[in-house]
């Protein structure tokens, strides 16, 4: 169905093409004995067509001006100048349009993909396939980006500020404000196909945490990479880095955690999913419980880390020291308040201690990310399945939940850019808590970036722009696209 020249709507059945003049409420109909399977505006009084021959579709029948390639299903076909493109399965088709003359043909799509929408703008060709928007050069063809992989995209508008509104079978619409998005993989630099955790440091560099004991370090023009441990160490991912005001960055893994201070990197020989560093300079560990190493001690558990190093899992300095407080529950997150005290996020609950040991359970849901606002003393924490809550001085004043159109999501990770918004990572997608406690709401960017119901690792802002860390489906490892 399309529009012709005079106002008309064009209707094109197989064997009858219907013509309706709204204004006038008139119809015309034209019979084609042979069946047609794709038209489009041919000019004039003509309406293009094509089935086993390439034609007219004239008020008196269909005029056949030359005969088809054996295709299978067909499904588009427009004009650009005198050429009309036609889909076929994997294939696109160039036709002379005034004579039927095959020009030529283009197979780009790998086995078991199918074209199923066709649409030129400008000096582009926009091609929805059965994983993802194909953006083309043309006339050259060039591939230029692929926008929903592994999603059936039925059609593509663009609006009048430029963004990009998509439609596809599986998940609704889907809308791109800045069609400037990015994608990072291992054919960028990165060293393994799953992003586990992201931060950014003071130079405001992107530092992405992966599986095998490597990390990368993006600063906006190229991926640098690096493994820390050889192959005989178990359980090496990468499970959180972090940066600290006096330059040291901490490298966390459940192998060991790389520390960075001064141009040296030393390991700390000891299995954690989080590290954090006191005001004394004492180290706190968290895994099965959490572990209180002092200065001296975690000298004696450091050796030189200046390139990838080859340690046993039998190593003694594994074993030192012992577990402090907890013991059994599994720590996602340490953190420190401007009271000094400790605030350990565990699946049995927030719990906090301060300098006189003193022991709360503030929280009884299982915490997934913690991070402090030193500016305006409130400590933000993520639980799995309960929401985000603000703590100040101890207590909680505020919280809101995570959810959408079903309910309350899983969520994952959490970090806050420079206007203080808090930015979620779930497993059904990309959410944004905006405003101060007692006025917090929530924007849910299902549709939005290109995002849907996916399982997020990781989200950093940085330079204006938002990198979320996913696990190759085979959707962007990383993706970088404008703030909203």
């Amino acid at each position: 169905m399309f529009q012709q020249a005079d106002g008309r709507i064009v209707y094109c059945g197989v064997y009858k093409t219907i013509l309706i003049d709204i204004e006038k409420q008139q119809l015309e109909e034209r019979f084609t004995e042979n069946g047609v399977v794709v038209a489009w505006p041919q000019g004039s009084n003509e309406i293009g067509g094509a089935a086993r021959n390439f034609g007219l579709i004239r008020p008196d029948g269909f005029q056949t001006l030359a005969s088809m390639p054996t295709m299978t299903q067909t499904i588009r076909a427009i004009v650009t100048g005198d050429t009309v493109i036609m889909t076929s399965n994997q294939s696109l088709y160039f036709f002379e349009r005034h004579t039927g003359r095959l020009l030529g043909t283009l197979e780009n799509l790998e086995e078991g993909n199918q074209y199923i929408f066709l649409k030129k703008s400008g000096q582009q060709l926009w091609l929805g396939t059965r994983s993802g928007a194909i953006l083309l050069e043309y006339p050259s063809m060039k591939k230029l980006k692929t926008y929903l992989p592994g999603r059936s995209v039925s059609s593509i508008m663009e609006d009048r500020e430029g963004g990009l509104w998509f439609s596809t079978f599986e998940e609704g619409i889907f809308y791109i404000p800045d069609p400037n998005i990015v994608q990072y993989s291992i054919a960028d630099g990165l060293l393994h196909k799953r992003v586990i955790c992201l931060s950014r440091d003071a130079k405001k560099q992107l530092w992405i945490g992966s599986e095998g004991s490597a990390f990368s370090i993006f600063d906006g023009d190229r991926i640098r990479s690096r493994v820390i441990f050889q192959k005989n160490v178990t359980n090496k991912n990468i499970r959180n880095i972090r940066h600290f005001d006096d330059g040291t960055t901490l490298v966390i893994g459940k192998a060991g955690t790389l520390v960075i201070r001064k141009g040296q990197s030393q390991l700390l020989i000891h299995r954690a999913t989080d590290v954090n560093i006191d005001h004394k300079g004492d180290y706190w560990a968290g895994l099965t419980g959490i572990f209180e190493i002092p200065q001296k001690l975690a000298a004696q558990k450091m050796v030189p880390a200046n390139a990838p190093i080859v340690i046993s899992d039998q190593l003694p300095l594994y074993g030192i020291p012992s577990i402090y407080k907890y013991k059994g529950f599994k720590v996602e997150k340490i953190e420190f308040d401007e009271q000094r005290r400790v605030w350990v996020g565990t699946h049995n609950g927030l719990y906090t201690f301060g300098p006189k040991q003193e022991e709360t359970r503030v929280l009884a849901h299982s915490i997934m990310d913690m991070d402090f606002d030193k500016v305006n003393q409130r400590l933000w924490v993520l639980c799995e399945s309960k929401g985000l809550f603000a703590i100040e001085n101890g207590q909680v004043v505020d919280s809101i939940s995570i959810r959408n159109q079903f309910g309350e999501v899983i969520c994952r990770d959490l970090c806050r850019d420079e206007a203080g918004n808090i930015w979620v990572g779930t497993a059904s997608g990309l959410f944004r808590v905006q405003g101060q406690p007692g006025k917090l709401t929530l924007t849910n960017f299902w549709g939005v970036l290109g995002l849907g119901w996916d399982k997020i690792n990781a989200v950093e802002i940085m330079n204006g722009y938002v990198f979320i860390g996913k696990d190759f489906v085979p959707l962007p490892l990383v993706a970088g696209a404008r703030s909203l």
